[in-house]
Formats: structure tokens, C-alpha cells, sequence
């Protein structure tokens, strides 16, 4: 029995090790107390040494300012705007080069202006002031980083007092710094201290407000927050190559934690605290990023937008994700039970391995998603889904006209354990696919193959096929496409030679001679009353036109088989009867239903596979196909087929 109380585990070091289904629920990770108090002495010592850069900073500008007022007022006024262009270019995270290129374009065409204005005497004043500008804006930006770093570090480490702290201490110690400099060391006048004292005091803050966008979350300058987790994380609970497999964290704090861990499948981060405060990286998955975050520990977020983030192995159980953009996420592996993902998209998604029982998808885009047999269903709730994706909105609703039955939806996706999916690029060869399940079907080789359904995913068919269980995936796929690219081969090189490989005339039941002769006397078979065949071409009566059956046949089977893809089907279909009036074959709507509906009966009546997918699809191919006389002549061709 797990023990839920508090567990103190600070300072403590799992670097490298198994914690498979540990129980940390609820305990205190991070650096122990002591730990801190250096870390937040050290801090303050930095911070004070830091100061030093104000001075220099201030003291720079200052002296621009004196120098560039010598030259020309209307000068010092280009020289300070340039200054304070370049401070709010790093508040803004825009401080590139294109932004320093910019600066020290308007210094220099500054200066060229003024060169033709002033006395020979006043040109080493007017470069002294450009120099001492470009070397005031670099004090400027490294004492921003600097300060920010500071702040990110003590607010990581301890709480919002600790940058405070560190804000004032860096005021305090730059005016006591500029104080004693003007007592005793460079007796300035008082309005240059004051001078010194305004940009130092500008950097301060701006490093204040910079480490409060690093601390929301700005990526810019993400280096910043890395550095600070890196040295807050020193001396603390450290989970380092560890695996952590299904471990549970729920409520846990793990501030100050190195989480960089080897394994992190199916994780339990809910209600962790100072996830954002612990060094991490995305290894294992994006991890690193604030939203995945949030949605890990707070079962939601905000923000939607989760496209083509890695969300391998994660642990999501009943997470809020209506109506998130998961296009092209990894969530292999990934824990989805009881989510509740209605109305999301899942456009390529991949949900292989994923546990997605009792979650619902109601109204959810499933549009080439991907999932396999270990994808589990179990209880799953969804009303319909979406088919279809196009112009930015989910299309193609299904069921288009009433709900899913309870338990439909899970019997029409979920995987059975000894099923394996087929793919081929571009066209299937059917005739060679058709002898392939013969030929295992015959020789009883004991895989006990079944066709289960055909489907097209862009440039790729999939033919979806069972086997005996017990068999390896990879044995059963590796023999089928083998033998299908040996008879495919054979095929294409001389027809005759099916005979001697198959062994039809010898030894082979009578359902593969049927088969093999109506193959071969394709040269003589008539189609109804308006066509017919001379060796491998069909032909209308008045012989005005002709077709090779081949081309056509495999037109027929690529339309047939779209029947889940209404879209790709009617453009297939108005492809295929514009190329029968092109080549004068079948001008009237009437003679191009019927040659439809001879192809499709012809096809079924020497491939018992192609017949059983058009029995077993069939409601679903008319209801694809757009009304008319070829969607008569595909509803007689099925009846006909029984």
C-alpha cells in the first residue's frame, strides 16, 4: 500500500536509476534549506559586482552626452534617442543583428552629417561621442542580462522577495559606487553623477521587466531561464537519466529539481508545483515548453495550439483538450483515458499505442490519423466525426445524417490483435494481390490470412488484412508483400507464366482454374450489347472507339475503393468517363454506365477478394458516389453480385 503523507526527498540523488511505478505523491523535492542560504548569499555578492557595470554604463553615456552637447545640441539629441532606441530594443527581446546594424548605421550617418558643421577641432569629440555610445549601449544590454539572470535566479530559488531584493540591492550599491567615485576618486561635478545615475538606473529595471517575460515564458530569451534553472537546480533532488517510468509525482513539488530524466512514459504530473522552476529538456518529449506544462500538471490550457508537439508516452488521463489543434502531434504511447478531446483536430495525428478508453471525440477531425492494434478503444464515447479537412473547418460529417450507436464507433476502429495493415505506394496490382491470398490460401501455410477492408491515405493504399494469432506482424507482412512483388513481377512480364507458377492445370482446386480462365479469355468476353473485347481492348459495336480493359479495370477498382473519401471518388469517376467519351468509347451517359457496370462484374467474377470488399463496402460506396445513372449501374452490379 502506497504511503500518500508528505515525503521529504530534498537534496536527494536518483541520477541513472529504475523508479518504475514509484510513488512520490505529494513530496518535497528541491534543495534543502541551507543549500538556499548560500545560493541567495552568493546571488546578492554577483549582484553587487554587477553594480559595477551601472557605473561604467552610467559613466559612458554621461560622457556621450557632455561630448555630443560640445558638438552640435541637435547631435546629443540623435545620440540619446539612439540610446534609449536600443534599451527598449532589448526590453522588446529585438536586440539581433539587424537591430545593432540599424544603430550603428545612425551613428555613423550622424556623424558624417555633422562633419561639414563643425570646427576641425571638435572631430575627436564627435567620434569620442559615437565610440562612448556604442560602448555605452553593449554596458547596456550585458547589464540588463545581467540583472535579469539575477532576478530569474533568486525568484527561481526562493520567492518574488528574493528579486526584489536583488533589484534593490543593485540601486543601492551603484549609487553608493558612484558616490564614493565622486568623493574621492574622480571628483566629478554633481550633474554628472546624476547623468551617471539615470541610465544605471534604466538597465536596472530594464533587466527587471526582462526577467518577468522570462519568467512568463518569452522563448527569446529562453537562455536566460535555462542558466537560472541550471544553477538553482545545484544541490537538488535530481532525477538525471532516470526512468521514471509510470511514476507517480501528483502533488509533488519539484522546485529546484534536475528533471532532465532517460524515461518519462506515462509520467503522473498532475497538480505538481514549480514544474516551471525545475531544470528540464525535451529528450523524451516537449516537456520544456510552458503549455505542456500546464497542461500536465493542470489537466488544461489556454492555449489550443498544440500542433506538431511531441507528447510522446505522456500521461493526459481525463485532461480537458476541446477543441485543440492537434495536427501532426506525437502521442504515441501517450495516456488519453477518460480525455475529453470534442471537436479537436486530429489531422495526421499519431495515436500508435495510445490509450484512448473512455475518451470522447465527439465532433473530432480524424482525417488521416494514425493508430494500430494496440491503440485501445475500450468505452469510448462519440456521437460522429469528421472526416475532412479543408479551407481551416473539419468537413465531411459521419454518420452524415444520425449519431453513432453506443459501442459503433469502437467496433469500426478498434484494432483486432492479429491484424495487420498492408501499405503500397501508388496503384495496387489486383490481380497480383488477388493471387498472393490465393496462394497462401492454397498451400494452407497456416497464416489463415483474411481480407478485412482497403483504404487509400493519399499516394498509399492500405489493404488491411487478419491472420492467425500468435504469428509476428513482421513475418506475416514480410511474406505477403514478397510473394505480392514476385507475382506482380511475373505478371507484368508475360501472362502466361501464371499457370506454371500457380500450378493451376496440376494441382489447384477448381475455384483457381474458374479464375485463371476467365483471366485468359478476357480476349473473347462480351460486355452486354454495346462492347466487347479483342485480345486486351474494349471495344464499342460500331467500332468507333476502344479502350485498353486493363487501364480501365484498374480505373474501376481505384473508384470502388474510395468509398470512404466521397471527395477523391467523383473526381476519379468524372476523370475516367471523360476519358471513355475522349477515346469514343462510351459517349452517352447510358453506354458509360452500363461498360461500369460490366468492368465491376467482370472484376468481382475473377477476384473473390475485390467481390467480397464490393459486398462488404458497398452501401458505402453508393452513398459516396453522386446520384445518377452510374450509381444505378453500381447498385446493379452489387445486387448482382448477391
Amino acid at each position: 500500500m502506497h504511503n500518500h503523507q508528505q515525503r521529504d526527498i530534498r537534496g536527494t540523488q536518483f541520477k541513472a536509476i529504475c523508479l518504475f511505478e514509484e510513488d512520490f505523491q505529494h513530496c518535497i523535492a528541491g534543495q534543502k534549506n541551507l543549500h538556499k542560504l548560500v545560493l541567495l548569499s552568493t546571488g546578492l555578492v554577483v549582484t553587487c559586482a554587477a553594480s559595477g557595470v551601472s557605473i561604467l554604463n552610467g559613466g559612458s553615456l554621461a560622457g556621450v552626452i557632455y561630448n555630443s552637447v560640445k558638438v552640435h545640441p541637435l547631435f546629443c539629441a540623435i545620440e540619446v534617442g539612439t540610446y534609449f532606441v536600443a534599451l527598449v530594443m532589448i526590453i522588446r527581446q529585438d536586440f539581433n543583428l539587424v537591430g545593432i546594424s540599424l544603430l550603428l548605421l545612425i551613428a555613423l550617418l550622424s556623424s558624417i552629417f555633422f562633419i561639414p558643421a563643425i570646427k576641425t577641432s571638435e572631430l575627436n569629440l564627435l567620434w569620442t561621442a559615437n565610440l562612448g555610445l556604442l560602448f555605452s549601449i553593449f554596458l547596456c544590454y550585458l547589464e540588463v542580462v545581467l540583472i535579469a539572470q539575477l532576478v530569474v535566479f533568486n525568484t527561481f530559488c526562493f520567492n518574488l522577495f528574493a528579486g526584489f531584493l536583488t533589484i534593490a540591492t543593485s540601486m543601492l550599491t551603484t549609487s553608493v559606487l558612484l558616490f564614493l567615485s565622486a568623493k574621492f576618486t574622480l571628483d566629478p561635478e554633481p550633474y554628472e553623477v546624476i547623468l551617471s545615475l539615470i541610465p544605471a538606473s534604466l538597465s536596472v529595471f530594464s533587466g527587471a521587466i526582462v526577467a518577468r517575460s522570462v519568467i512568463r515564458g518569452s522563448s527569446k530569451f529562453s537562455w536566460i531561464k535555462n542558466n537560472a534553472n541550471f544553477w538553482a537546480a545545484t544541490g537538488g533532488t535530481s532525477f538525471y537519466e532516470a526512468n521514471l517510468t509510470k511514476v507517480n509525482f501528483k502533488g509533488a513539488d519539484l522546485t529546484h529539481t534536475d528533471f532532465r530524466a532517460r524515461k518519462i512514459y506515462r509520467t503522473c504530473l498532475k497538480d505538481v508545483g514549480g514544474l516551471e522552476r525545475a531544470r528540464v529538456d525535451n529528450r523524451y518529449f516537449d516537456l520544456d515548453v510552458p503549455k505542456v506544462q500546464k497542461l500536465l500538471t493542470q489537466g488544461s490550457s489556454e492555449n489550443h495550439e498544440f500542433s506538431r508537439v511531441n507528447l510522446r508516452g505522456a500521461y493526459l488521463q481525463n485532461v480537458d483538450m476541446r477543441q485543440f489543434n492537434l495536427t501532426e502531434t506525437n502521442l504515441d504511447y501517450a495516456d488519453l483515458s477518460g480525455a475529453d478531446l470534442r471537436e479537436s483536430i486530429l489531422l495526421r495525428t499519431i495515436l500508435t499505442n495510445a490509450d484512448l478508453s473512455r475518451t470522447d471525440l465527439t465532433g473530432a477531425c480524424i482525417k488521416d490519423w494514425s493508430f494500430n492494434q494496440q491503440t485501445q478503444f475500450d468505452g469510448i464515447v462519440c456521437d460522429y466525426v469528421y472526416r475532412e479537412y479543408e479551407d481551416d473547418r473539419p468537413t465531411d460529417r459521419y454518420p452524415p445524417d444520425r449519431n453513432f450507436e453506443p459501442g459503433e464507433f469502437q467496433s469500426l476502429f478498434q484494432k483486432l490483435t492479429n491484424a495487420v495493415e498492408l501499405v503500397f505506394k501508388d496503384q495496387v496490382d489486383w490481380r497480383a494481390l488477388s493471387f498472393t491470398f490465393d496462394k497462401f490460401r492454397l498451400e494452407d501455410d497456416g497464416l489463415e490470412l483474411e481480407l478485412k477492408g482497403v483504404e487509400q491515405r493519399g499516394d498509399y493504399w492500405i489493404v488491411k488484412v487478419t491472420h492467425k494469432e500468435g504469428i509476428p506482424r513482421q513475418e506475416v507482412e514480410q511474406k505477403v508483400i514478397a510473394t505480392y512483388e514476385d507475382l506482380r513481377g511475373i505478371l507484368a512480364a508475360k501472362d502466361q507464366q501464371i499457370n506454371r507458377l500457380m500450378g493451376i492445370m496440376e494441382n489447384q482446386t477448381s475455384t483457381l482454374q474458374n479464375q485463371s480462365e476467365a483471366l485468359r479469355n478476357y480476349s473473347t468476353q462480351p460486355f452486354g450489347n454495346i462492347f466487347n473485347i479483342t485480345g486486351s481492348t474494349i471495344t464499342n459495336l460500331a467500332g468507333s472507339g476502344h479502350i485498353e480493359y486493363a487501364e480501365a479495370a484498374n480505373q474501376v477498382r481505384s473508384i470502388v475503393a474510395q468509398g470512404s473519401n466521397p471527395a477523391q471518388m467523383t473526381q476519379k469517376l468524372q476523370q475516367l468517363l471523360a476519358q471513355f467519351q475522349r477515346q469514343n468509347v462510351a459517349t452517352t451517359p447510358e453506354q458509360q454506365a452500363e461498360l461500369m457496370r460490366q468492368l465491376i462484374l467482370s472484376e468481382a467474377e475473377s477476384d473473390e477478394i475485390f467481390k467480397g470488399f464490393l459486398k462488404q463496402q458497398g452501401q458505402q460506396i453508393l452513398q459516396g458516389m453522386p446520384p445518377g445513372a452510374i450509381a444505378s449501374a453500381v447498385y446493379s452490379a452489387i445486387e448482382q453480385l448477391g
